[in-house]
């Protein structure tokens, strides 16, 4: 990802020079995937969904990557739909715990520091409120919101 204020610039000058820089290495730009886009507009990049607001560039968890997080959250907790937390053992509860820690880990290692943090707050929300949906169970919530707070 390039990003410049001016059109001209990247492809009378940046593009020749990264395309340079890569041929020394035995790459080239494809065809294919490469876009020149305004930043205003945004651009989806592992996972990032990037864009210029107000004069400052910005990163949040794009639509695809909050989609994937609330449908595991959604998948752990419906484990519970039949089951009330009471009657799991022990060992049942920690595995659900770990599998619930595992993935908002992940998740929050992946996006925390460089996403908007009110991006951030409100998938926290809606992971708690998915799981709540998905179990059945207003516990769950706690226990969801907890961990992202770990992370």
């Amino acid at each position: 990802v390039v990003v410049s204020d001016s059109l001209p610039i990247l492809v009378q000058s940046v593009l020749p020079i990264l395309g340079g820089f890569l041929q020394k290495r035995g790459l080239r730009l494809s065809q294919e995937k490469t876009q020149l886009i305004q930043i205003e507009r945004g651009l989806t990049f592992l996972g990032y969904k990037i864009y210029k607001r107000d004069g400052a560039l910005c990163s949040v968890p794009s639509e695809r990557s909050e989609a994937a997080l609330l449908k595991k959250i959604g998948s752990i907790s419906s484990v519970l739909q039949n089951t009330s937390l009471d009657s799991l053992s022990y060992s049942s509860l920690k595995y659900l715990y770990d599998w619930f820690r595992w993935t908002i880990r992940g998740w929050s290692n992946y996006f925390s520091g460089i996403a908007d943090p009110s991006s951030l707050l409100r998938i926290q929300q809606e992971s708690a409120e998915t799981a709540v949906n998905a179990s059945g169970d207003e516990r769950i919530a706690g226990t969801v919101l907890r961990l992202f707070q770990n992370y």
